[in-house]
């Protein structure tokens, strides 16, 4: 997903059109949400179709349990940002509690997000 968003992000019509929409600034910068590679997603759900389930209302959070500045993902994907203020209601900071699937199956994730745009650019 982050690289056909980057790749739409970037081009010049995109952010021509972003300009004319948007003329504000988040104020809280720094919001934080829990982001997760694709393939860490991957191996939690093979490993929840090879565990016998004690039934099939089973919930396992995927995550990384821990929150991504907003901020540092966009200054890693593009030059050109716009920010629009905070909606009534909108969660600043998320992140998803994962020790029941650490615990039950063992699944911790592989891949820093944040590293993984890095070195992906």
């Amino acid at each position: 997903m982050i690289p056909i968003f980057t790749s739409v992000v970037n081009r010049p019509d995109f952010i021509e059109i972003q300009k004319k929409l948007f003329d504000k600034f988040l104020d809280d910068e720094y919001q934080t949400r829990d982001f997760v590679h694709v393939s860490d997603v991957v191996l939690s759900n093979i490993l929840v179709s090879q565990k016998e389930l004690k039934s099939y209302r089973e919930v396992y959070n995927v995550g990384t349990g821990e929150g991504a500045e907003i901020k540092k993902i966009a200054n890693l994907v593009s030059s050109y940002q716009i920010s629009v203020p905070e909606r009534p209601g909108e969660i600043l900071h998320s992140r998803s509690s994962v020790d029941k699937i650490k615990n039950d199956l063992g699944w911790n994730p592989s891949i820093n997000v944040l590293d993984w745009i890095k070195n992906n650019d």
